[in-house]
């Protein structure tokens, strides 16, 4: 798609940054990619989704102030102007721009840009238009987690959270997600609530390509599938420091679009478990197993109470071992005691 694109450095990080009618917020995101110091270069990766409140001129304007106008190299194709350019106060980023000429929300060739630069890196953080990072060393300490122990495949922070306005607030959901972040072989924890924010989160690309494989298998297209995946497929490092800021914007696709977001939830939560019990992430312990399991058959009840999830298709993912069978029985027992059956 980028055939005679200028040649392109290798990069450790891959900040992916996609946004659509962000104006009022871009450049508190812009500020907290150039604000990272670190000892390896970085590709902030920007995709405008053809922006409608003028954001794509802010995006213009940050990149006439923050970089030489000699450095920066422009090429246009079928689906967006495209930018490139180091920042001239850190030469350890660099800027890729895609201006996106028509919404590709949701559309593959959307995807194929996000390969193209993906490629040229080893890892991959995450933050959306409307949210920020606020400490410098970021990076710097999540990169050097994974670095130093190969068997870590993510890491991810605690944040602060903000209002549309950018003034820092309280939430208590936010505050509940941090109180329960912790390290390790997370995946049962997440099965009964997510607790990682995107714009906390750094992981191995090589993760990132297993996730694609059952994101093209599965097509459940939500942050949490993807930390699911993760998190079957490895275990993660927490940093109980504050590093981004995560804004509550009326805009923002969980504020604006709640019952759709549930809905995914559900479905991602419901394909990573059958992923799981197919035996596609690594092998835990026995004990480790039967918790997850555990929490497998808690959480589909529950699904299948609130009507998301068929007493027949519950049945079916159950019945399809002895252990899934037994811990039925102990959840079903526990229930009954809680009075929650």
């Amino acid at each position: 798609m980028l055939t005679g694109f200028p040649p392109k450095g290798r990069y450790k990080v891959l900040i992916k940054c996609c946004t659509y009618n962000q104006s009022k917020y871009i450049t508190d995101a812009l500020k907290g990619f150039v604000m990272q110091q670190t000892n390896f270069p970085f590709l902030a990766y920007v995709v405008d989704d053809a922006s409608t409140d003028g954001e794509q001129e802010v995006i213009k304007g940050w990149i006439n102030e923050h970089c030489n106008p000699n450095d920066v190299l422009e090429y246009d194709n079928e689906f967006a102007h495209i930018i490139m350019s180091k920042d001239k106060d850190n030469a350890n980023c660099t800027y890729a721009i895609h201006l996106l000429k028509k919404n590709l929300y949701g559309k593959p060739e959307k995807m194929t840009i996000h390969n193209f630069w993906r490629e040229q890196c080893e890892y991959e953080a995450i933050c959306e238009g409307d949210d920020f990072w606020i400490d410098e060393k970021k990076l710097q300490k999540q990169v050097n987690i994974m670095d130093n122990n190969p068997n870590i495949g993510f890491v991810y922070t605690a944040f602060e959270t903000a209002n549309k306005d950018g003034e820092f607030t309280k939430y208590d959901w936010c505050e509940e997600r941090m109180e329960r972040s912790c390290s390790g072989d997370i995946f049962e924890k997440l099965i009964d609530h997510n607790m990682v924010l995107t714009l906390t989160i750094c992981f191995r690309k090589t993760l990132y390509d297993k996730y694609l494989e059952f994101l093209k298998k599965y097509l459940v297209s939500i942050d949490y599938f993807l930390f699911l995946v993760l998190a079957g497929l490895s275990k993660g490092i927490y940093i109980d420091e504050k590093m981004g800021c995560y804004r509550i914007n009326s805009n923002g696709l969980v504020q604006s679009s709640r019952e759709r977001v549930n809905a995914l939830c559900n479905k991602a939560l419901i394909v990573s478990s059958k992923i799981y019990l197919n035996g596609d992430f690594f092998e835990r312990s026995f004990k480790e197993d039967l918790k997850i399991r555990k929490a497998i058959v808690t959480k589909f009840l529950r699904l299948v109470k609130s009507n998301v999830m068929t007493k027949s298709e519950f049945f079916k993912i159950v019945s399809s071992s002895f252990k899934m069978i037994c811990m039925l029985g102990v959840v079903s027992v526990e229930m009954l005691k809680k009075k929650v059956l």
